[in-house]
């Protein structure tokens, strides 16, 4: 009896760290998920001024969709412009543009702490949305919306072929696709244009259907 006794614990144990593990992809950006530097911080300097590719990165292990977070600082006027070019490939050698992507639409949401009850405990957070908000309009919706700050969210598409992208003004920007789509090999290309100092970098993020190696 003693000897069953035990061997229930012992199952019991192990279906909860499979629950645990399963629920924690969900809610571990930090331990579950995985990031790569695609493209280290560098300058690009208006002198030079010439295309720069970065070192490709291996992203045949992660399933699902992955994204690459990009930062930009530039001093761009307004006769230049910088863009992306994210470019895949199966064997190093032959590449070509990333394919059914989605972009990220910058949003700022100002929060009030009503909580001690002072409308001066306010913050801004600008994020990186996977997608698009819009008000409510109460003549097509069909009802009101109990507060005006209830905005409606539209998901982004992953239907963007465009070989480049631009990020000539400064801040985060979210590309999304999904990884087991995507060939194995992934890099990055910065095409500024004009006279312009820009300071970048680019970071890979996904989940992989195994260790880490």
């Amino acid at each position: 009896m003693r000897n069953k006794i035990l061997s229930a614990i012992a199952a019991l144990s192990v279906l909860a760290t499979v629950q645990c593990f399963g629920q924690g992809r969900g809610i571990d950006a930090f331990g579950v998920s995985r990031s790569i530097v695609l493209a280290p911080p560098q300058l690009l300097l208006a002198t030079a001024n010439p295309a720069v590719t970065n070192a490709p990165i291996d992203i045949h292990s992660f399933d699902g969709i992955a994204c690459v977070d990009v930062f930009t600082l530039t001093n761009t006027p307004t006769s230049a412009a910088l863009t992306l070019s994210l470019q895949t490939s199966a064997d190093l050698t032959n590449w070509t543009a990333l394919q059914n992507y989605a972009l990220s639409t910058t949003v700022a949401i100002a929060y009030t702490n009503l909580t001690y009850g002072s409308t001066n405990l306010s913050t801004t957070n600008t994020y990186a949305a996977p997608g698009t908000f819009s008000t409510v309009n109460t003549a097509t919706a069909g009802y009101a919306p109990p507060s005006s700050n209830l905005k409606l969210f539209t998901q982004a598409q992953f239907t963007n072929t465009a070989a480049t992208i631009t990020v000539t003004a400064s801040g985060l920007y979210k590309v999304g696709f999904n990884a087991q789509d995507a060939n194995r090999y992934l890099r990055a290309i910065w095409t500024p244009t004009g006279a312009t100092n820009d300071a970048v970098n680019a970071v890979f993020t996904g989940y992989r259907n195994g260790e880490i190696q």
